[in-house]
């Protein structure tokens, strides 16, 4: 059986990685070689010019309520313990409209990928059926 075709990320501008100044090799799915400063792939490889971009690791967040981004900084419940916290909080989650959360999703999501996060979950606890009698 044939093996998939390895690509070598070739001279990123930024790697997170040591010994992998000119970039790394990566073949269904999995980093196979680093490639050092003056070197050059030891696997046969099709190449990608990486010089526009960063490689950075993917970090995986398994439990987050993006929700939770709009009033992360809400007066009456910061400092709280959890059980004050939540009583300050539940009633202004109960009134997120749909449009608000999908804002708080654009928030969330562009938080995490800021931070090389490029896995997660949701957790929309407090989300609830909206029905036309409001």
């Amino acid at each position: 059986m044939d093996q998939p075709r390895a690509i070598w990320i070739k001279d990123p501008l930024g790697i997170f990685a040591d010994g992998a100044e000119r970039g790394i090799v990566v073949r269904n799915g999995r980093i196979i070689e680093l490639v050092p400063k003056g070197g050059q792939p030891t696997t046969p490889a099709a190449f990608f010019e990486a010089g526009d971009h960063v490689v950075l690791p993917g970090l995986i967040n398994t439990h987050h309520h993006f929700y939770q981004t709009l009033t992360r900084a809400l007066p009456a419940a910061l400092d709280r313990e959890l059980f004050p916290w939540l009583q300050a909080l539940y009633p202004v989650w109960a009134r997120l409209t749909p449009e608000a959360l999908n804002l708080g999703v654009t928030v969330a999501m562009s938080e995490l990928l800021l931070s090389g996060c490029t896995t997660t979950t949701d957790q929309p606890v407090a989300a609830r059926r909206r029905t036309a009698a409001g």
